[in-house]
């Protein structure tokens, strides 16, 4: 787990979930990505006190995720590796279920759960879809769409280090290594079992965030495309610079275009859970003809569909 500026109130509920698992013999590592948080750090300094299973990592200075579970990862000891988010809460189960899926099943790699979404105040505001997908249908699916709940994962560690860890994306750096185990032939599943809240927070993605993030698993796509067909791919953070600079990631205009099909893309979503089809098909329509990012969603949603009812 990484800790940056999450509410205390967050990691303590984060860190107290972990502690009361059912199965309990595990270490426990923690990451803190930033190290003038001293609130942060005092508290996770008496929680290691206080419990011989916690290792506490403190960076020097801001490295973000990747690298953060990166050294978690390097210093680790376990043949398995679970993640855990320091905002979120996993149920006192999640660890054994997900610990005798894989004991069971030899030939996967990974294996995550669904989500009870709950909000800042910890209130259940809704449960995941049923994810009851078959190995194969998450291997195609994951071309399209991250479906993976990265805070509910456990993996197996040589199955991550095999593929050197996870690579330095700013966001979305869970599915570029869900994308490059599948193109070099692991496996991962989902136990369709509720074991994990998941908290949103609405304040945690700007509109200006939430136009790069897409724009990042827009790159990655085009990444896992070559790892399929050459076994490699041309990342570097100077490409990825040049990537969103040729697509215009600071500029404002296209902010303003995202935001608007993203708007109309959103209001499709509720039009049809409300059985408002009509208004969501035009909804959709005018999405598609905004923005090409949402051009590009729609159609990934159109294949993961076919693949979810076996159509493709």
């Amino acid at each position: 787990m990484a800790v940056y500026n999450e509410p205390i109130e967050y990691i303590t509920a984060a860190v107290e979930s972990v502690l009361n698992q059912s199965f309990n013999d595990f270490e426990f590592i923690i990451v803190l990505d930033n190290p003038v948080n001293l609130i942060a750090k005092e508290c996770l300094v008496q929680y290691a006190n206080k419990d011989n299973r916690i290792k506490i990592l403190i960076n020097d200075e801001n490295i973000g995720l990747a690298l953060s579970l990166n050294k978690a990862l390097k210093v680790s000891t376990s043949n398995y590796i679970a993640r855990m988010d320091a905002d979120d809460i996993s149920y006192p189960n999640r660890f054994e279920e997900e610990y005798n899926y894989l004991e069971k099943h030899k030939d996967i790699d990974v294996v995550s759960c669904n989500k009870i979404y709950i909000d800042e105040q910890g209130t259940c505001i809704g449960k995941g879809r049923s994810l009851n997908l078959s190995v194969e249908q998450i291997g195609k699916i994951l071309k399209f769409s991250n479906i993976i709940l990265h805070s509910g994962v456990m993996m197996r560690r040589y199955s991550v280090l095999s593929v050197n860890g996870y690579r330095n994306f700013p966001t979305t750096q869970d599915r570029d290594l869900w994308c490059r185990m599948i193109s070099k032939g692991k496996k991962i599943a989902i136990l369709d079992k509720y074991l994990l809240e998941y908290r949103i927070n609405k304040n945690s993605i700007s509109e200006n965030k939430a136009l790069k993030q897409a724009l990042i698993s827009f790159y990655i796509e085009k990444l896992h495309r070559l790892q399929l067909s050459y076994q490699t791919d041309d990342f570097s953070p100077e490409n990825l610079s040049n990537f969103l600079r040729l697509h215009k990631v600071e500029d404002e205009k296209e902010l303003c275009k995202y935001k608007e099909a993203r708007s109309y893309y959103n209001s499709a979503r509720i039009a049809i859970s409300n059985k408002k089809y009509l208004a969501g098909v035009w909804k959709i329509i005018e999405a598609y003809f905004s923005h090409y990012l949402l051009r590009h969603r729609i159609y990934n949603e159109i294949k993961v569909y076919l693949i979810k009812t076996h159509k493709m």
